[in-house]
């Protein structure tokens, strides 16, 4: 996915810089190494990518629109909102999802959930229990649907 992203606002190859060609390297390992190693700390990805947290989070800034750490968060946040939404967890809850993810402050990955998907956990995956019931976001109102 960012692989696509990387490209479409990089521009025409032709066009391409070297410093664009660099970011969109560097963010293409980054991502990389988010898929393979998704819990190392910032400090370390960066000397695994051959860059300084600087150049990684100024980098990030710019193509992301938030630093490497926020970003890293937001892609735990998105695979735990596919794992709430799927229908085999085997019985797992919304804590032993997280804590698989990477989260521990349940509270502060409670909150920062709903900000992002405008619901608790918990009602994701309430939802994906029933199956041929479903809810949206319309505004602020929730519309069900069935």
């Amino acid at each position: 996915m960012l692989h696509a992203l990387i490209e479409c606002v990089s521009g025409r190859p032709e066009e391409e810089t070297a410093t664009g060609r660099r970011h969109r390297d560097i963010l293409a390992r980054f991502e990389d190494l988010l898929i393979t190693e998704p819990f190392l700390g910032i400090a370390r990805i960066s000397v695994v990518l051959g860059v300084s947290e600087r150049s990684l989070w100024q980098c990030c800034k710019k193509h992301l629109g938030m630093g490497p750490g926020g970003y890293r968060r937001y892609r735990a946040l998105e695979q735990v909102h596919r794992a709430l939404r799927s229908e085999n967890l085997g019985g797992a809850g919304v804590s032993e999802v997280a804590r698989r993810h990477g989260f521990h402050a349940l509270g502060h990955f409670a909150t920062d959930y709903r900000a992002l998907y405008g619901e608790l956990p918990s009602v994701t995956l309430r939802r994906a229990s029933r199956p041929g019931k479903g809810e949206f976001l319309l505004g602020r109102q929730r519309v069900k649907f069935s």
